[in-house]
């Protein structure tokens, strides 16, 4: 059997696991609550030239024209998941199981039960969509890599094998691992799990949907996908001589035989999911898209995912870049930052001759752009477990005093290797502080740096604080990937802002000037002295400029300060009217 540290060892493996399904869960739902997501469509998206599978190949050349950068090896971590059949590719059936979320019976349904979307070899999906399914393709493989290590230290203690590894948890030898048997092995490792957290952990170590874990399964689940640290034999109760876990293998009187009779039917239905078929036909309503929406944007990612200030699409950030690249890129980033501010500036329509609305349809444009380049790299943040806002809160606020000063927030830009000009820092506070003291509170801290959208938020709010010394550097904060995220969001917030007063000057500039009250008027179209999220919609809308309603979400969460969920006329001006004596 295993030592006290292997248990532990494995314990923690089985948590990590379950806590990424957890995380796994939540980009399904946001992909699947995408009005325009139709499965079939996605699966021919990737299935470029309808060979009616999908291989590694296939995968890596989507997640790539998406700029997430991984191996076709790595790949190959996505496509043995869900194969059911071992022939290293996914059939539509196998495919369809990896996009739908398993918490919500309705959105599941309704989801495969939406009319077959039309699309042709050369055609990409919605820009929104696009985006939400390579990740979650991108965020399972990340999670495979992210195992590894924690799978290869268990994997070299000494007195690790497979075979123990699983007795210890199936000690009935049932030749299988249940819920009972699983949550009796979390209990006496010290642990007291939440029913769903056991669901989580089965649901994502079986492969076949049966409500337990066999043998077989167990092995992949826990085996790393690099191996070569430690050994991985067989003891002397090895599996194959004791006929245990062979596929065969008949127990009589097992003491949980057909354990999961407690469960729900909810419960079950979580565990095995079965796939309701659809019998929609498909259509050709769905519109041509043979430009691919990352080749709109007019240059590359760099850095934190900065974009040319003149396109209306931000392409998405790579949350898996490793730390060289990442750190060459930043230094690249303002020199970048530079130029497209100026281009933006210079391409900008003279006030002369064109109306206060035509003006600020410019600025609005730009501010969601730049408001959903912020929230990419929340959600990033946001599925990184070790991420909370107490932590990050405690990282400025050493002293424990429950506010941040301009001071704070410069010593741990400082920490960052950042070096920005006071000036910049000031409008940072400015953009976060939502009453106006110069200084942040927890509860404005939370707003600036927890996702907007629902799902990522109730992530990040429901975790609590890991650290509870106020005396950890940064270092000790947070894992060196988390720290990188945190970092491009400092660095997004920054240079974001100084794009936006930079538009903010140029817009009082103007010769003739700019009457922000005529503007306010004509998008107050039921002149009840407030800007609600259905006439901001429809004003971008009626000057061709397109928005989702996550898009004018984000717009009214910068405005707003009273969550009042609409704008006033002092809201509006005060973010309208520059911020600083700089001149950007």
């Amino acid at each position: 059997m295993l030592s006290h540290h292997s248990r532990e060892l494995l314990k923690e493996l089985l948590t990590q696991i379950g806590l990424q399904e957890k995380q796994l869960e939540v980009v399904r739902q946001v992909l699947c609550e995408q009005p325009e997501f139709e499965p079939y469509a996605a699966y021919r998206r990737i299935d470029r030239t309808r060979k009616g599978f999908i291989t590694s190949t296939d995968i890596h050349e989507f997640l790539f024209s998406n700029d997430f950068h991984f191996s076709e090896e790595e790949c190959c971590f996505y496509i043995n998941h869900y194969d059911r059949d071992g022939d290293k590719k996914l059939v539509y059936s196998e495919f369809l199981p990896s996009l739908l979320p398993f918490d919500n019976p309705d959105l599941r349904t309704m989801v495969t039960q939406r009319k077959v979307l039309d699309i042709k070899h050369n055609e990409f999906l919605p820009y929104e969509v696009e985006y939400a399914l390579a990740r979650v393709v991108a965020q399972e493989i990340f999670y495979y890599k992210e195992l590894d290590g924690l799978k290869n230290q268990l994997a070299s203690e000494y007195d690790f094998t497979f075979f123990d590894a699983f007795a210890t948890i199936d000690i009935y030898e049932t030749g299988f691992i249940d819920y009972n048997l699983l949550k009796n092995f979390l209990k006496t490792a010290g642990t007291f799990p939440k029913e769903e957290h056991i669901i989580e952990i089965l649901r994502r170590m079986d492969k076949d949907d049966d409500g337990r874990i066999k043998y077989e399964e167990f092995v992949e689940a826990i085996q790393a996908v690099a191996p070569g640290l430690g050994r991985s034999g067989t003891s002397k109760r090895a599996p194959q001589k004791s006929g245990i876990y062979g596929k065969t293998a008949q127990l009589p009187g097992n003491p949980y035989e057909e354990s999961d009779k407690h469960l729900t039917a909810t419960q079950k239905t979580r565990l095995r999911s079965p796939l309701k078929k659809t019998s929609a036909t498909r259509t050709q309503q769905q519109q041509q898209r043979s430009i691919s929406p990352q080749k709109k944007l007019a240059q590359t990612y760099q850095s934190v995912g900065s974009v040319p200030r003149t396109e209306e699409k931000p392409k998405q950030s790579n949350m898996f870049l490793d730390d060289q690249r990442f750190e060459t890129r930043l230094s690249q980033s303002a020199q970048k930052k530079s130029q497209t501010k100026t281009q933006s500036i210079r391409s900008e329509k003279t006030v002369a001759g064109v109306t206060p609305l035509t003006s600020l349809i410019i600025i609005l444009k730009e501010l969601i752009n730049l408001e959903r380049e912020v929230e990419f790299a929340k959600q990033d943040l946001a599925l990184r477990s070790d991420y909370n806002l107490m932590d990050a809160f405690r990282l400025f606020d050493r002293k424990g005093k429950g506010i941040i000063t301009v001071k704070e927030f410069e010593n741990v830009f400082q920490e960052f290797n950042l070096y920005p000009a006071k000036e910049d820092i000031y409008l940072l506070i400015k953009r976060l502080d939502r009453d106006g003291d110069g200084k942040l509170k927890f509860t404005e801290f939370t707003a600036g740096f927890a996702p907007v959208q629902k799902e990522y938020y109730d992530l990040v709010k429901a975790r609590v604080a890991i650290n509870g010394d106020l005396t950890l550097n940064l270092q000790e904060l947070f894992d060196a990937q988390t720290r990188q995220l945190f970092k491009r969001l400092l660095l997004l917030y920054l240079e974001n802002e100084a794009v936006i007063e930079a538009l903010r000057q140029k817009l009082t500039r103007n010769k003739g000037g700019f009457n922000v009250r005529a503007a306010f008027e004509l998008m107050d179209l039921d002149a009840d002295g407030y800007l609600t999220h259905l006439e901001i919609k429809d004003i971008m809308d009626a000057n061709d400029v397109f928005v989702s309603d996550k898009d004018v979400e984000y717009l009214i969460n910068r405005f707003n300060k009273s969550d009042s969920r609409k704008i006033s006329y002092g809201e509006f001006i005060q973010e309208i009217s520059p911020k600083s004596q700089k001149k950007y």
